[in-house]
């Protein structure tokens, strides 16, 4: 059964068939384009109009406006076509009034290429078009795959006026994340979600990408299960990632989340990136979330150095390199994330856009996940940094010409580079390196000699004789028959009693500790195997080397 609708702007002799049941006038003067735009009318204004009307094939006037170059009715086409609130009827035949034919139309507006799609006709604008589709409506055809009949038929660009494909990829990427997670009752995501559902081009994508919805497969997001705390900095932090930050490590009590909240407007960046530096040294995060083009001048600009995210990077390296950076960004330029690398990032999450359509969910997440427990896995190496730079400050390395000086300044720079690589065994090295500084120390202090045939140990300066010396002499925690010998912990034990002054038991109680275990690690087939070397260990161990050192250093001033 023929049951037409008509939308037109007055200007159609067709619509004298058709009484106001079936027709609907595209009036627009009621509207304020000042403060919305064509999608927003069309989408909340006239499409539950639309969705009201009993009807099985419609026709659409191809100008609505008073300007015939305004094709309003091509544009309404496409959104009927893409409005999934109009159920079934968004497949009924769409016949386009028109005063001109279907080249010189898609000459006007590349938008009228829907007239090449399934089910899309274009009519004269005379009565006899209404005459000729009320004949022929029963064999006109059905849409059997709307996505090869329609969907990969048509491009729907990005707006001309939109800002940056950056934009794009954000509100996008919010709609995907807070879909997926749930997120309800948030203004500003329902903001972002209404210019999603209404604006053609996401229209457009939306039915071309379909986002997942977290509450309809059988994948949760994983969350985080380490303690920690986590910076977020962002300029598009106020448009709902907070919020989706927020929800999704809310899960984890023991996480504690924070946004760097700036006013990224027209913002001068040397005055933020002080800030940030003050913030950083005051809040000491273990995890920074860092997007990477934070200024519009970012969008714009070709050298990589000069992007605000990589002079972030650059002051986490000074304040503490020991700080996990996590990238959120919507750069796929390889360049660019071999760059982010060198500059020591733990990794990146992309955000997501419909042109990545190899992009998954459940993979984002996962890899978030496992990022975050990494972060905070590696929270350790902050206070590592921090010896690390304690040492290297020492005045004694001011002594460029002492080679054994050289070659400990050259360990205890290794430490922190193997511990934050992915070298295998890389606690096992840590332990050798912070190890070997204190033999190189003995070395200093103390020489070997052969005499008649025995080993035994001296004093560089004095040529005292220090081997077999009686338990307690030097060393009143002795527990041990090593402690009587001229063996390597002896010596340490001796250079740091006597030379040192240390004389606290836990100093000495974890030497002796440490050279078991590195003794261990040296020599496998003569001991028992042990657990693992821990992060709580070779902290341990670097904070006394760090205690040594400072000895050294106050006994050559």
């Amino acid at each position: 059964m023929f049951k037409p609708l008509l939308i037109h702007k007055d200007n159609t002799p067709i619509q004298n068939v058709f009484d106001t049941s079936n027709s609907i006038e595209f009036d627009t003067d009621s509207f304020d384009f000042r403060n919305s735009d064509l999608d927003t009318f069309i989408t909340t204004g006239f499409i539950p109009k639309v969705e009201n009307k009993e009807f099985n094939i419609i026709f659409i006037k191809d100008n609505l406006s008073d300007n015939y170059l305004e094709l309003y009715g091509i544009i309404l086409a496409y959104h009927i076509r893409l409005s999934p609130e109009l159920k079934e009827k968004r497949y009924v035949p769409i016949i386009i009034i028109s005063d001109i034919d279907g080249y010189i139309l898609n000459k006007l507006d590349n938008l009228a290429n829907i007239l090449f799609t399934k089910n899309t006709f274009i009519g004269q604008n005379n009565v006899s078009t209404y005459d000729y589709y009320k004949k022929v409506f029963d064999i006109l055809p059905k849409f059997t795959d709307f996505k090869k009949e329609f969907l990969d038929k048509i491009v729907v660009e990005q707006p001309k006026d939109y800002l940056t494909h950056h934009d794009i990829a954000n509100e996008w990427s919010i709609h995907t994340w807070a879909k997926f997670l749930k997120i309800k009752d948030s203004p500003v995501i329902d903001n972002n979600r209404e210019k999603i559902s209404s604006m053609l081009y996401f229209k457009y994508l939306l039915a071309k990408y379909p986002v997942q919805d977290g509450s309809k497969i059988s994948f949760a997001p994983k969350r985080p299960q380490s303690t920690g705390k986590i910076l977020y900095i962002d300029d598009q932090w106020k448009e709902g990632w907070s919020e989706i930050f927020e929800e999704y490590y809310s899960k984890t009590p023991d996480i504690k989340f924070n946004t760097f909240e700036y006013e990224y407007k027209d913002m001068n960046v040397d005055n933020f990136l002080n800030e940030l530096r003050v913030q950083l040294k005051s809040s000491m995060p273990d995890m920074i979330l860092l997007d990477l083009r934070l200024t519009k001048k970012d969008h714009e600009e070709t050298n990589h150095d000069q992007l605000t995210g990589i002079k972030i990077l650059n002051i986490i390296e000074e304040i503490n390199k020991g700080i996990q950076v996590v990238m959120f960004t919507a750069t796929t330029q390889s360049g660019i994330l071999e760059k982010l690398y060198d500059k020591g990032i733990l990794g990146y999450i992309q955000k997501e856009h419909p042109d990545r359509t190899q992009l998954n969910m459940k993979d984002t997440f996962l890899k978030f996940k496992s990022l975050t427990d990494s972060a905070f896995e590696k929270s350790y190496l902050k206070k590592i940094w921090t010896i690390q730079e304690k040492i290297l400050m020492l005045d004694f390395f001011n002594d460029t010409d002492n080679e054994k000086i050289e070659e400990i300044e050259f360990e205890v720079r290794s430490i922190f580079e193997v511990l934050n690589s992915q070298l295998h065994n890389q606690f096992v090295f840590s332990m050798l390196a912070i190890f070997k500084c204190i033999e190189i120390l003995v070395t200093m202090f103390i020489e070997e000699k052969r005499v008649n045939y025995s080993r035994h140990a001296y004093w560089i300066k004095t040529g005292e004789k220090i081997g077999n010396f009686k338990r307690n002499e030097y060393y009143p925690h002795s527990t041990s028959d090593e402690d009587k010998n001229d063996s390597t912990i002896n010596k340490i034990r001796i250079l740091i009693y006597e030379k040192f002054n240390i004389q606290d038991e836990d100093t000495h109680d974890i030497l002796s500790a440490f050279t078991k275990r590195r003794n261990s690690a040296i020599h496998p087939k003569q001991h028992q195997q042990e657990l693992p070397i821990t992060e709580e260990e070779i902290l341990e161990w670097f904070k006394v080397l760090c205690k040594i050192l400072q000895s050294y250093n106050k006994l050559t001033n």
